[in-house]
């Protein structure tokens, strides 16, 4: 495999010219795969069962990145590698385009959804090494908010921008659209709805009776939509309809009166040559609230039946456009760091015979993970109902057990001596056979000093954001008799798609800048105060039900701008453990792949312990977590000068 040399640094270039692009670049691909492709399956008409199992499945090259880190850190350059991934992603993304077209689309788009995700993790361990290499400590400490922040500005393009601009491709694709005009108000104010535009009510294709209607507060009416054509080429054809803002920002930032009205069951209807003349139903609802307004609710919805494969195509072909000029961008941008790709140059073996040993080595043990998982999970499952058959009811709680069970069983078995060294001799065998030291990655990642408390961090120090950021959602959807504050999808969008994510990217921006300045010792305690305390916000939320969205949101946004600085400190503490070194890279990549587990097993569980508890006691058993992230922050050794900038 090609491999780049370089004799001396190549002249610096400001970070900021290329570390907001290149997170930028890793941050699309990940909410692509992850959010966007949760709206296009259901907007192709896919069950919400497959959804939720196909796309969870994709998230599973972002945990295991980890094992094919040595393989980025050995061969080719970090700055090759960000280069020519790039330019694969968006080959990749104008594959999709085409796919989506096809008979075969469903698994069609599910393999091209994987591929991007194997792309895109590796993209990560090679951007996160070209981190460290092309910036010293300082400007390291001080970049990680923008860095954060860009990729989470790349997730506001992808699942906001993006999303609108497939929705009004869909719209303006297909026959004209039809206007649907609902009013609310409390006794008396009925007359006062203000006049709408004179907006289409009926088009030569969609019916939809009545198109105009008064709802009172707090009840709900039915309303019929008909297709009026039989569909041309026999394929069906959906009506979509979906809200139409009042204001321009309404799409980003869903607040008013006229959040107090929805419609329900009008996301996806589905017209065939067997029905497209039979009326199907949506259901009217105004908020009791709006019997409290001193004027009326009013809210307009348009329904459409544009194409939606079109929409799609063009939505990734946009993709591929935007990655092609991110190639060439970056070919020209990027700095060339000295020691970028300079490691093991006259001993490396063939990529193949390297890769096709790693993947034994890491095959191997996963089969026998996946083994005890199937071996044991049906035994605790009958276990379980042999006690109570409603304990059949938590899913998620068998399956965290299960993976605790695995998990003990594993350390008991390592405890024995003979079963240590026999596994640790195979896997020295296998990296012998490769090539590439790949052991010395793994061993010398577990042998650094105090790494059993550095990994307890990184599991442990968010444990009360990985739980609440399962629940926040449904706690904000759901129905106040059911312990929720009964928002709409839109209000929640704006509350944590918009305000949220806005408040997290300043709160990293700031971290940021005060652990660059002052050094991140001092600002640990500060940080780990930030990211725990708040969350007393959601039980206030929980106990108070305050019904003002203006106050809901501030809550949310505060906890979020919390959360965005407390998170700096997680970072960098991964940057301490990844350290100086040979293979700095592989080493980040293990801790991401800790960072990614410290998420998943307290989600696991986190919907069963709601259940059981409520909404308030789990937010109060959340904040009570505060204690064991505060206990770590003292036992992890951090040099109190790392990230500050060096005098001379």
């Amino acid at each position: 495999m090609a491999h780049d040399t370089h004799n001396g640094a190549s002249p610096a270039r400001s970070p900021w010219w290329w570390v907001p692009s290149a997170y930028f670049a890793e941050g699309i691909p990940y909410v692509l795969v992850m959010t966007v492709s949760v709206i296009m399956y259901k907007r192709f008409g896919v069950g919400n069962k497959n959804i939720a199992l196909y796309t969870s499945l994709l998230y599973l090259p972002w945990v295991v990145k980890p094992l094919w880190g040595p393989l980025v850190d050995l061969y080719w350059t970090k700055r090759n590698w960000i280069v020519w991934l790039q330019l694969l992603l968006a080959v990749i993304f104008g594959a999709m385009a085409f796919i989506i077209n096809t008979p075969f689309w469903w698994w069609g788009s599910l393999a091209v959804f994987t591929l991007v995700a194997f792309t895109s993790a590796t993209h990560d361990i090679a951007a996160d090494g070209f981190y460290m290499l092309g910036l010293d400590q300082h400007s390291q400490t001080l970049f990680v908010g923008i860095r954060n922040t860009f990729y989470r500005l790349a997730m506001i393009v992808g699942q906001g921008f993006l999303v609108i601009l497939v929705g009004i491709v869909e719209s303006h694709s297909g026959p004209p659209p039809v206007y649907i005009t609902l009013s609310s108000a409390k006794p008396g104010l009925e007359a006062d709805a203000p006049k709408m535009p004179d907006f289409p009510v009926q088009g030569s294709v969609i019916e939809v009776v009545p198109s105009t209607l008064q709802i009172a507060p707090g009840t709900t009416t039915p309303m019929s939509v008909r297709y009026n054509k039989e569909p041309a080429d026999g394929s069906p054809v959906v009506v979509s309809i979906s809200r139409r803002p009042s204001k321009w920002y309404g799409n980003f930032f869903p607040v008013g009166s006229e959040q107090l009205i929805t419609l329900t069951g009008g996301d996806r209807l589905e017209f065939t040559k067997d029905n497209w003349n039979k009326a199907r139903t949506v259901i009217a609802q105004a908020d009791a609230k709006a019997g409290r307004e001193s004027a009326p609710a009013v809210a307009v919805f348009k329904a459409t039946a544009g194409n939606i494969q079109l929409s799609w195509t063009l939505c990734f072909a946009a993709m591929s456009a935007i990655f092609v000029i991110l190639f060439s961008y970056h070919a020209t941008m990027l700095p060339r760091p000295a020691l970028d790709g300079i490691a093991g140059t006259d001993t490396r073996p063939p990529f193949s015979q390297a890769a096709g040993w790693l993947l034994f080595a890491v095959l191997v043990p996963a089969a026998v993970v996946v083994c005890l998982f199937y071996l044991i999970k049906p035994g605790l499952i009958y276990a379980a109902h042999m006690v109570s058959p409603a304990l059949d009811k938590y899913p998620d709680l068998f399956t965290f057990v299960t993976h605790a069970v695995i998990v003990l069983v594993v350390c008991l078995a390592y405890r024995s001596r003979e079963l240590r060294r026999v596994s640790l001799d195979a896997f020295r065998g296998a990296a012998r056979h490769s090539g590439i030291p790949f052991d010395h990655v793994f061993i010398s990642f577990f042998s650094k000093p105090a790494i059993g408390r550095m990994v307890a961090f990184l599991l442990v120090y968010r444990l009360g954001e990985s739980m609440i950021v399962k629940m926040a959602s449904p706690f904000l959807l759901d129905t106040r008799e059911n312990g929720g504050l009964n928002l709409s999808t839109a209000q929640v969008g704006g509350a944590y798609g918009t305000a949220g994510v806005i408040a997290l990217m300043l709160g990293g921006i700031i971290g940021g800048i005060c652990a660059a300045k002052d050094g991140f010792r001092k600002w640990l305690l500060p940080m780990c105060l930030a990211i725990n305390l708040p969350h007393l916000l959601y039980v206030y939320l929980a106990y108070g039900k305050p019904e003002n969205f203006m106050i809901i949101l501030g809550c949310v946004a505060g906890e979020q701008f919390c959360y965005g600085f407390g998170f700096t400190a997680y970072t960098l503490v991964m940057l301490c453990i990844a350290g100086e070194g040979e293979y700095k890279t592989s080493h980040y990549a293990i801790t991401t792949g800790f960072m990614a587990l410290s998420m998943m097993l307290p989600g696991m569980f986190s919907g069963a312990l709601q259940q059981a508890v409520g909404y308030p006691i789990f937010f109060v058993i959340v904040c009570a977590t505060m204690v064991i992230g505060l206990t770590m922050i003292y036992l992890i050794p951090v040099n109190p000068e790392f990230g500050k900038k060096e005098t001379y």
